[in-house]
C-alpha cells in the first residue's frame, strides 16, 4: 500500500511540476495580450476607421508599426 501511495504522490507532483508552469505562462500571456490590446486600442480604432480593416488586421498593423519604430529608435 505504501508503494502505491508513494507512486501516486510522485506522479501527481511530477504532473503538477509540468502543467503548472505551462498554465502560469499561458495566464501571463493572456494578461499581457489584454494589457497591450488596451494600450494600442486607440490607434487600432483609428486605423480601422481610416482604412476599413478588420480589428485583428488593424491590431497586427499597429503592433508592427510600434515594433518597427522600436527597431528604428534602437538603431539610432
Amino acid at each position: 500500500m505504501q508503494r502505491v501511495r508513494s507512486f501516486l504522490t510522485l506522479t501527481i507532483l511530477g504532473g503538477l511540476m509540468v502543467v503548472l508552469p505551462i498554465a502560469l505562462l499561458a495566464m501571463i500571456f493572456v494578461w499581457l495580450f489584454g494589457v497591450i490590446s488596451d494600450l494600442i486600442s486607440p490607434l487600432t480604432g483609428l486605423l480601422q476607421q481610416e482604412t476599413a480593416l478588420n480589428e485583428f488586421v488593424a491590431f497586427l498593423a499597429v503592433l508592427g508599426i510600434i515594433l518597427g519604430a522600436c527597431f528604428v529608435v534602437g538603431r539610432l
